[in-house]
């Protein structure tokens, strides 16, 4: 997760002795969404935007965990780096608010970014949330230029994610491999598209398989499934889809949950796969009820 402050050399000479105050991300510039922190002395970089290369000459940069106001910075004022340390002095990178960058010179007609890298350890609590970058900057030939959080200028980023939920059959006496069956995973939005079980297979009885396969009626049970379905084996409606929880190891400490039919979609819903079982043509019960002569109900099956 990257935020970017750009300076913007327009000028046919170079331009000397630039300076970029940006403000970490957070929820305490009153328009943020969520809190964006850094993670190391390697969290800023200054970045030439049209090659791609990272500058390293005549850079300096000084971290401070003060929320300073950057509308009341004067460009000469004596006393701004005081409140800032080097990276070295730096002991919790998460408490760092306000970075000070020099550039020593910007060249003529280019334009350089400070990026701020970093995470949002709050990730999985806030989709469809948006924090906002802000600066100030100036150089000798430039006074000093303020972006505030918000403002049509400024950097953003919203959280958003989409996770994908796989489909596969499974042969209930285990006598074959599982059928991955591709055609009908489904894509859901996180944050605000609901899993649900009929976005898969609509069919809630066995008959319903009987119907599909006899009929050619695929408004309940996707051909893609009924393809996929060996001879000898039918698809097992009543006993239900279970959903696997895959393997995946997220960072920060990000739980793993198993993604749920009804559930507003997560970021841990990625990858998991809904399961149908297979059992063999011959292994349906079928029930047949009698009603004898004193009228109490017999089931035979």
């Amino acid at each position: 997760m990257t935020f970017s402050n750009v300076l913007v050399n327009s000028e046919d000479k170079d331009t000397y002795n630039a300076v970029v105050v940006s403000h970490v991300p957070g929820t305490d510039d009153g328009k943020s969404q969520f809190d964006f922190k850094l993670k190391d002395a390697n969290s800023v970089q200054v970045v030439n935007t049209a090659t791609g290369d990272i500058i390293e000459s005549g850079i300096e940069k000084y971290y401070s965990t003060e929320n300073i106001n950057l509308n009341s910075i004067k460009w000469d004022d004596p006393s701004l780096k005081s409140h800032f340390v080097t990276a070295d002095k730096v002991t919790d990178w998460a408490k760092i608010k306000t970075v000070l960058t020099t550039i020593s010179v910007v060249p003529a007609n280019s334009t350089y970014g400070v990026t701020l890298n970093g995470y949002d350890p709050t990730f999985e609590k806030d989709l469809n949330k948006t924090a906002y970058g802000s600066s100030v900057a100036w150089t000798d030939l430039l006074k000093p230029i303020v972006i505030n959080a918000g403002d049509k200028n400024s950097a953003s980023i919203t959280i958003s994610g989409q996770s994908t939920i796989n489909f596969k059959l499974h042969f209930n006496d285990g006598s074959q491999a599982d059928i991955l069956v591709p055609d009908i995973n489904h894509t859901y939005k996180d944050g605000v598209d609901t899993v649900n079980k009929s976005d898969f297979i609509k069919a809630t009885k066995n008959s319903d398989y009987d119907n599909a396969v006899n009929n050619k009626d695929y408004s309940l049970i996707p051909k893609a499934v009924l393809d996929a379905i060996p001879n000898g084996y039918v698809l097992d409606v009543e006993s239900g889809a279970k959903i696997e929880n895959s393997d995946t190891k997220y960072p920060n400490g990000m739980k793993n949950g198993t993604a749920e039919f009804g559930k507003t979609s997560m970021y841990y819903f990625d990858g998991d796969t809904v399961v149908y079982n297979l059992i063999k043509a011959n292994s349906f019960t079928k029930k047949i009820i009698v009603v004898n002569c004193n009228n109490k109900l017999n089931t035979f099956g």
